[in-house]
């Protein structure tokens, strides 16, 4: 950008939140000229949003919408905490440094380096290339159970909308400590919940069979790959990691045996680094999209069951750097979404730990799941998630 262009927009009214973050999702960027972030800020009323202990008088949301060709999950996260960091020192009124800089921006050179080495691999080990394509072939053929068991119906003007869900302390101390004595990440366990739900509904829609095979996409962070101090670096250097996982028709009689079979399979892919290498076979296979319309056919097919994103405990982000509160300002909530319906992306669990809490949102698209459809898998999932963390 040739100058500095700041889109904010303050909102008077708290009425009609979900409306505005819907509206957010449909907002498009423009690429040319920028900016590719914007800012909407709205007060709330919300009584679950006070805290009594405090002695905040007012209560705010913050929208950040970031275009994710310049960001990533990490980076944006970060940066919504650098947001509060800077917004008490201004209320104290200490003088912002403009040349400060929390962090450096980083293109797509380590992903093109990446890149580059993946392709040398292939060339040198054509057994390991060989079974890479066969995994990928694999996964195309299957298709999504999803989409199968509930099709979609003809929606010409599909959009993402979101369902969100905070668990109390109590409920979120049961999912770790349950996760932990199971030797099972909470993502690992959290997929399980997912896939545990789903089985039972493909069960009671009449698909009855011993295993189901269950296509789930995930982000993956690329910068655990470059072989440096990340942590100060900012970008999109993000990509989706792809499992076909069969679950037996059993999994709720044993569920954490599949959920450390899901995690080895997970870890591994994760090691071999599975997400460089499928940018390279998606590079072979699919044709080049030239505008978002074109992705959007009648009965086009949904490749994933669901698709998640984790971000682990993200608090301290949120803190000053020894761990304690802000003078003048305090986040109490924290949502993460992402938009769906330019892609051929039917879902997204989207979630994190805030302040001992795990929150999520499940963003879908409308061209694929109903609003009903969307309400039945969040509440499947809430049961299950419930009943195996007791």
């Amino acid at each position: 950008m040739r100058e500095e262009k700041i889109l904010l927009q303050w909102l008077s009214s708290p009425e009609g939140y979900e409306t505005v973050l819907t509206e957010e999702t449909r907002k498009q960027y423009d690429l040319k000229t920028g900016p590719l972030w914007r800012v909407t800020v709205m007060p709330t009323l919300e009584s679950s949003l006070f805290d009594s202990d405090d002695s905040f008088l007012c209560v705010y949301r913050v929208l950040f919408g970031l275009q994710h060709t310049i960001t990533d999950g990490h980076s944006s996260m970060r940066m919504c905490g650098y947001f509060l960091s800077l917004l008490d020192s201004v209320i104290e009124g200490i003088t912002i440094d403009d040349n400060k800089q929390f962090a450096s921006y980083i293109g797509p050179e380590y992903h093109e380096k990446l890149l580059t080495e993946a392709y040398g691999i292939l060339q040198t080990n054509p057994d390991f290339a060989r079974k890479l394509r066969d995994d990928y072939n694999a996964q195309a053929a299957v298709g999504s159970l999803l989409t199968k068991v509930f099709p979609p119906t003809t929606e010409h003007h599909p959009e993402t909308l979101t369902l969100f869900t905070e668990l109390d302390e109590g409920v979120t101390s049961k999912i770790i400590t349950k996760s932990k004595s199971e030797r099972v990440s909470v993502h690992s366990g959290f997929c399980s919940v997912i896939q545990c739900a789903l089985i039972e509904m493909f069960q009671e829609a009449g698909l009855s069979t011993d295993t189901y095979e269950m296509i789930s996409y995930h982000d993956v962070n690329e910068r655990r790959y470059w072989g440096c101090e990340a942590d100060n670096f900012f970008g999109p250097h993000v990509d989706m990691l792809r499992i076909l996982f069969p679950v037996g028709k059993n999994i709720h009689s044993n569920f954490w045996d599949s959920a450390r079979m899901f995690q080895s399979a997970f870890r591994e892919r994760v090691d071999n680094k599975q997400i460089i290498y499928n940018v390279i076979l998606d590079s072979e296979t699919l044709p080049p999209v030239k505008k978002s319309s074109e992705l959007y056919k009648y009965k086009m097919p949904c490749p994933r069951v669901y698709s998640t994103s984790n971000m682990g405990d993200v608090t301290k982000l949120f803190l000053k750097p020894d761990g304690s509160e802000h003078s003048h300002v305090k986040a109490i909530q924290i949502r993460r979404s992402t938009t769906l319906h330019s892609y051929k992306t039917n879902n997204a669990f989207v979630f994190q730990t805030f302040r001992g809490k795990l929150t999520f949102s499940f963003d879908y698209n409308t061209r694929y799941i109903s609003s009903e459809l969307a309400r039945r898998i969040v509440d499947k999932v809430l049961i299950h998630l419930r009943y195996h963390a007791a």
